[in-house]
């Protein structure tokens, strides 16, 4: 994965300085401000914390998650128009939240923002996508 990009594109549709593209580096940055990190995969967070717990075997997947309907494959479309769903329903408020914790944003800069994203996702000509992590472990049994 890039350094700060938390939506890519294996064809390079996903530009750095596009609305897509910024998403990931208002989140760290924002998180980074508020000492919450959204570095949550990248610095194996959920690792940790099942180990720090007592867990033992601690395994995981990691997988591409699509944002659209823009995947051939027809299991991934669906996966990719849920995300786009979801992501729809949440990115104002979730940008409105973190310009504001950011500061240095107008309210016209916000809502052009949230208007680029929005016809960029919608557009399908963006093929992005963003990892995802399950881990799972075992509790051990106490002697």
């Amino acid at each position: 994965m890039e350094p700060s990009a938390y939506i890519q594109s294996d064809d390079n549709t996903i530009e750095p300085d596009s609305a897509m593209g910024q998403w990931g580096k208002i989140f760290v940055e924002g998180g980074s401000k508020m000492g919450r990190p959204f570095t949550v995969v990248e610095d194996e967070l959920q690792n940790k914390a099942l180990e720090k717990a007592g867990f033992v075997d601690i395994q995981e997947k990691k997988h591409k998650s699509p944002i659209g309907s823009w995947p051939k494959d027809e299991k991934l479309r669906e996966i990719g128009q849920y995300a786009q769903l979801s992501m729809e329903q949440d990115f104002e408020g979730l940008i409105l939240f973190m310009t504001n914790v950011l500061g240095g944003w107008s309210r016209e800069e916000i809502q052009v923002y949230i208007t680029h994203l929005r016809r960029e996702i919608r557009s399908g000509k963006k093929h992005g996508w963003y990892w995802q992590k399950v881990v799972w472990a075992r509790k051990p049994v106490s002697a």
